[in-house]
């Protein structure tokens, strides 16, 4: 997989080595198996960085149920984690920075607790890992068991053993199952997915937590049809309404209105009286990146409507910032922007994606603005 140079100058600069490279990694997962010696491969990734750091306001509420732990999670869990991350043989820690400074809140969390494992690598080590074909290298050469919500379907593939794991209360039961003997566990169950790993190795067994790999091995098509920024989503969004997953893929049309200038409307705090005033999208970085996607001249300002104001939905994209939703408001075209991570006390505009899945709309459905929802007219 191509080095992105951006992102290892990233990973260098917080984290001051170079990540391990794939190769070097399945060579230390073989070498482990074959010598018979404990190892785990854990990930930290951003809801990890923020239950290590006790920073649960920052979680949606509904992410809880997805990543199988209570709401706020108890003490052993968060005990039991940062133990999964300081035991660990090889770290795949966060790289994402954004505003949130989330690789740095987990660098200034290892360097606080002392925690300095032995190899660092990719966040994403495991994508690397199945891309290359080591994935499917190590469950032809070795007796492997798959552990996770999708284990059951993916084993279905390989002819291996699996358990299902999806919450923090089933843990203790799984890894009394998981006394039999293998080479390899491959778990993909979330937070209590990097718990087990933990346990696994204690236990001397060889370990990797591989994340959403394991509905990749469950759903290959989902997974290879899907556009490379939208696979976890995929299937986050299949569980989270539960359902099939399918394919997800980058819509491709063509945003050009007749003056091809456009405000985007950037959702913010809630005024008093009856009119919401919304920021508009102002950061240069982003700006340029929607002029880039919309082919459009992006007009930084704000903008006072009534709360039942007409939003006419045109269609929707998917990006990384969040939701755009090209819209008009009282006849004036704007790209109404959701962000993925409002508080409560913030206007939440739905994407028309959800709106058309959910409700059943077509093109240019009237809806109306509201305080946290959208209604249909």
């Amino acid at each position: 997989m191509k080095i992105n140079p951006k992102q290892l100058k990233r990973f260098i600069d917080i984290y001051g080595v170079e990540p391990a490279s794939a190769d070097s990694i399945f060579a230390l997962i073989k070498q482990a198996i074959n010598n018979r010696a404990p190892f785990s491969l854990v990930r930290a990734g951003d809801i990890v960085t923020l239950v290590l750091t006790e920073q649960h306001d920052l979680i949606r509420p509904i992410v809880f149920d997805f990543l199988g732990i209570p709401n706020p999670p108890p003490p052993q869990l968060t005990a039991e984690l940062k133990c999964a991350i300081s035991e660990t043989d090889v770290l795949g820690p966060t790289i994402f920075t954004g505003r949130t400074k989330i690789a740095e809140r987990l660098k200034d969390y290892l360097d606080n607790h002392q925690i300095k494992p032995s190899i660092l690598t990719w966040p994403f080590i495991c994508d690397r890992l199945y891309k290359a074909g080591y994935i499917q290298q190590l469950i032809d050469d070795y007796q492997v068991i798959f552990v996770g919500r999708s284990a059951p379907i993916a084993a279905e593939h390989y002819n291996v053993r699996a358990y299902t794991l999806g919450s923090w209360f089933e843990l203790d039961e799984v890894e009394k199952q998981l006394s039999k003997d293998c080479d390899l566990v491959l778990v993909g169950a979330g937070i209590p997915g990097r718990i087990l790993c933990s346990r696994l190795k204690r236990q001397g067994k060889v370990a990797l937590d591989i994340g959403h790999i394991m509905d990749a091995l469950a759903y290959p098509d989902v997974w290879e049809k899907s556009d490379k920024v939208y696979r976890r989503r995929a299937f986050k969004n299949a569980l989270l309404e539960n359902r099939q997953p399918v394919p997800m893929v980058k819509p491709t049309n063509n945003y050009r209105y007749e003056n091809e200038q456009a405000l985007v409307v950037y959702t913010g705090t809630v005024k008093s009286g009856i009119k919401t005033a919304f920021q508009l999208m102002h950061k240069a970085k982003i700006s340029k990146k929607l002029k880039k996607i919309t082919k459009m001249n992006i007009v930084p300002g704000t903008l006072n409507l009534e709360l039942n104001s007409p939003l006419i939905i045109k269609n929707g994209l998917e990006w990384s910032y969040g939701f755009l939703c090209p819209a008009s408001l009282n006849g004036k075209p704007v790209f109404v922007n959701k962000r993925p991570f409002f508080r409560p006390n913030f206007v939440t505009v739905l994407s028309d994606i959800y709106l058309r899945e959910e409700l059943k709309l077509e093109n240019n459905s009237r809806v109306s603005l509201e305080i946290q929802s959208i209604y249909v007219d």
